[in-house]
């Protein structure tokens, strides 16, 4: 199977000397969060902002190692249209709580800041492609409200 490593990290839109490109490369959403009302100050990226084109042939398993290497940020991370087969969260096997369910599936997963998952992928019908993208997290009342991101 092969394997993926996928670095998931923010960059800021205002102190990026190339922030015009980066923010016409990342579908930034105009819905807000929480009670915030402004617009969004940083991007989720992978792989420092370029076009992350995974290859994948459809059907295909892989293995997919994701980490939130933001230092503040928590990513809500959804592969549109599929879902993670999630095998460890933060580097502890699914298996270790749970021995007859060695892998939990979801649509969507929570990375808190440093967090780490590890997932199976299956490749989408051929043809079509799939976007990784992060959803707006509301941290309440003492946290700040992370606006939506797009991952370029």
């Amino acid at each position: 199977m092969r394997e993926r490593v996928l670095v998931v990290r923010g960059r800021s839109i205002k102190k990026d000397p190339r922030a015009g490109d980066l923010k016409q490369r990342v579908d930034l959403s105009s819905e807000t969060c929480g009670g915030e009302h402004e617009a969004p100050e940083e991007v989720m990226t992978v792989e420092w902002g370029r076009a992350a084109e995974i290859e994948i042939s459809p059907g295909e398993r892989q293995f997919w190692r994701i980490a939130n290497a933001s230092a503040d940020r928590y990513v809500d991370l959804e592969l549109e249209g599929e879902k993670f087969e999630i095998v460890a969260m933060d580097g502890e096997p699914i298996a270790q709580h749970d021995p007859e369910h060695r892998t939990r599936t979801a649509s969507r997963v929570l990375l808190p800041p440093a967090g780490r998952l590890e997932a199976i992928v299956t490749g989408p019908d051929g043809g079509t492609g799939r976007r990784l993208v992060t959803h707006c997290v509301d941290t309440g009342p003492d946290g700040r409200s992370e606006s939506s991101y797009g991952v370029g």
